[in-house]
């Protein structure tokens, strides 16, 4: 049916009052059905997070009754949107949780939402808004019926509750509408071939919706993405940078007031972990797996240098009990493979039968040098359980007489030793009061200078580290986008560069001239990226010139290391040597020089400083003496502390 145009003599609606049909019977007394409640949902800005609210706590009671089995059929259809969240959640968390990257791990929940939005805003914005600026109706309209509950008008084509177009506004007066898509006025039933009409525009509109929301809504969740990746990551970087920043200053005051009184020491999680362990072995022998988690718990979270350092002295402490050896069932076991291992494979079968002893006659040398109770062998009772197995083997030599008794001898010294290093590897780790009060002293030492380290490597990483969401990552990905954008760089002759060194040298050659030939141009550029530069020393260093964030990093390192070198020292130097040299090499941990600074350091191995080791001049001394001096006076080059250092 054609359309007729609107004439203008029929701009307004004709609105006849309803005239009472004349001889009817009088109904005014009787009950009459009740006034519909349901309405129309009109968006509004400041009503978005109340209906949010509803919306939200409408899904949570849709699930408790999906769970009691009461949910009804609306209820259940809200399932689906409840899935769709909370499984996005739950997918954005698992990603979340494989990746350090703050910024990525935002990301994570912030592509969800983006997502969500394109899901919900794409139709709005590219279907229904401009179908409603054409036909003066919104497609996508909402109503809430008698019940509260919330569905969309046009969802169900064969119940569309028209009844709700009363007129309150505009795009819910069906004249107006009507208006609005050329209909005439003066038809029959007008009001009903309007509402067919906009049935049948809502079905257009959705299916397009179906057709165009596959590409259309990945596109605008990336471009969001993408939007949101720069705000949010120039935000994180302000916070976290004035974060560690904070972090920094605590750390140097923290480490400047390190007590060299072991008294003055708060126990730790270390301490607190390593006296939990050795109050169940006291006046026993430790075990060999909970003197490895022992070790464990010192050196967690440490290089492998301060590692072995702390292994020593730890081996060291467990000596001061006497040089003893543990002797159990395990310890006859190696006794006799290294036995077996030492015994040649000429005359194999002979040599087994003369020096190949029982776990029986093992076990009685044992008991015979007074070693059965204790489970441990002393220094003078390995010495006598050598002497007891010679004595075996001399019993058995009569046995064999197709070997030469000079052979066998050399034969039985050198199982014999073999015996001797196999039980010397199982150094006796006997817990004695001692000991514990020297490990839990150690442990608070150690414990206090890893919680340190653990926030200032934090710190070292977010400023220095080969990682993308780092400062140094992110100023250098800045200007390598100024620099490629300011000589004209494009992504083609990226992918050219990559693949052609010539190629690469002529770009750059040809684009850096054109370059500095501009001198406007050139003058921009160096700017931009002096700016960039300028940037990056702000974020590393502080917002004034007097402020450096990195001097007080590098500084706080040094007071932990090295005042843990001291309390080390002061503590016993003897005891805790190897740990000492391993943290420091020596550069403060035996106090004899008054290299108390970097820089100091540096000017004494460079030679401009006076030797503090021994008086001659190093400029008028041969080569010989030069590498002397270098080895005298190069005391930390290879120890944690500066590793650390050159790190940063």
């Amino acid at each position: 049916m054609a359309v007729t145009p609107i004439q203008t003599s029929l701009n307004q609606p004709s609105k006849k009052p309803y005239l009472e049909a004349t001889g009817t019977v009088n109904t005014d007394k009787n009950i009459r059905p009740l006034k519909p409640e349901g309405h129309l949902v009109h968006d509004r800005l400041h009503m978005m997070p109340k209906f949010f609210l509803k919306d939200l706590a409408y899904d949570f009671k849709a699930v408790r009754d999906g769970f009691r089995g009461t949910a009804n059929d609306h209820q259940a259809g809200r399932f689906n949107d409840t899935g769709l969240k909370l499984g996005g959640i739950g997918i954005a968390a698992m990603l979340a949780a494989r990746t350090t990257n703050p910024l990525a791990r935002i990301m994570e929940y912030a592509g969800l939402g983006a997502f969500l939005f394109a899901m919900s805003v794409y139709p709005k914005i590219a279907i229904q808004a401009p179908s409603r600026a054409l036909h003066g109706f919104d497609s996508g309209i909402e109503y809430i019926d008698d019940q509260g509950r919330k569905k969309s008008m046009f969802q169900d084509q064969n119940y569309i509750p028209f009844d709700m177009y009363r007129g309150e506004t505009p795009s819910t007066d069906l004249d107006i509408i009507g208006d609005r898509m050329g209909i005439p006025r003066d038809i029959q039933n007008r009001h009903g071939i309007i509402k067919e009409q906009m049935r049948k525009i809502a079905i257009q509109n959705n299916t397009l919706w179906m057709l165009t929301a596959g590409f259309a809504t990945p596109i605008i969740a990336a471009l969001t993405c993408c939007g949101l990746e720069k705000v949010i990551g120039s935000g994180l970087e302000k916070i976290r940078n004035m974060h560690f920043n904070s972090e920094i200053a605590h750390a140097l005051t923290k480490t400047q007031n390190m007590s060299l009184d072991i008294d003055k020491i708060d126990a730790n999680k270390l301490s607190q972990k390593v006296e939990k362990l050795l109050s169940n072995y006291t006046n026993k022998e430790l075990p060999k797996e909970e003197y490895n988690k022992l070790v464990s718990m010192f050196t967690e979270n440490l290089d492998s240098t301060a590692s072995s350092g702390i292994k020593d002295d730890l081996a060291k402490i467990f000596s001061q009990n006497g040089n003893s050896y543990v002797i159990d069932e395990k310890a006859t076991e190696d006794i006799l493979s290294a036995i077996k291992r030492n015994i040649p494979q000429q005359h194999k079968n002979s040599l087994e039968k003369i020096f190949m002893p029982s776990s029986a006659e093992i076990n009685n040398i044992i008991k015979n040098i007074g070693a059965t109770d204790s489970k441990t062998l002393s220094s003078e009772q390995l010495a006598k359980f050598k002497e007891e197995l010679k004595k075996l083997y001399k019993q058995k030599y009569a046995t064999e007489k197709s070997i030469p008794l000079n052979t066998l001898k050399a034969y039985q010294n050198r199982i014999i030793e073999s015996v001797s290093k196999s039980i010397k590897s199982t150094p006796s780790t006997k817990v004695t009061g001692t000991n514990v009060d020297e490990i839990i002293n150690f442990a608070k030492i150690i414990g206090e200078f890893k919680s340190n380290d653990k926030v200032l490597d934090k710190c070292k990483s977010f400023k220095f580290e080969y990682a993308p969401e780092t400062v140094m990552a992110r100023a250098y990905a800045d200007f390598e986008k100024t620099l490629f954008k300011s000589l004209d760089i494009s992504f083609r002759d990226l992918r050219q560069m990559k693949d052609s060194d010539i190629y690469t040298k002529e770009i750059l050659e040809k684009k850096i001239e054109a370059l500095v030939n501009d001198k406007s141009k050139y003058e921009k550029t160096v700017k931009k990226l002096g700016k960039v530069i300028s940037d990056m020393e702000i974020k590393l260093n502080g917002d004034y010139s007097e402020k450096s964030r990195i001097k007080d990093l590098i500084t706080a390192i040094e007071n932990n290391y090295n005042n843990t070198a001291k309390r080390l020292n002061a503590l016993g130097a003897d005891k805790y040597k190897n740990t000492i040299n391993k943290l420091v090499k020596e550069d403060v941990s035996t106090l004899s020089n008054s290299i108390n600074t970097r820089q100091e350091l540096f000017e004494l191995l460079d030679g401009t400083a006076k030797n503090k080791f021994e008086e001659f001049n190093y400029w008028g001394v041969n080569l010989e003496e030069k590498i002397k001096y270098a080895k005298e006076n190069a005391k930390g080059i290879g120890s944690s502390k500066n590793q650390e250092i050159s790190r940063i």
